[in-house]
């Protein structure tokens, strides 16, 4: 399903390239392991991305501490 308006729904197909890894004959499932949600959702993690997406778009500028 995809949301194409915010009252409307259409049920279907993918569009285009959406499904091209299902139908790719050499892709192959990688498992990330039992830990990848503890690995990813860190604190670390997350404070990290957080400042890389906030410096990406020009609201803060970092430097490292003396």
């Amino acid at each position: 399903m995809a949301a194409t308006e915010p009252s409307s729904l259409s049920a279907g197909p993918p569009s285009s390239s959406s499904g091209t890894l299902l139908s790719d004959p050499d892709a192959r499932f990688h498992d990330l392991g039992p830990d990848h949600g503890e690995r990813t959702r860190s604190t670390a993690n997350v404070k990290r991305s957080a400042v890389r997406t906030l410096e990406a778009i020009g609201y803060v500028t970092l430097t490292p501490a003396a």
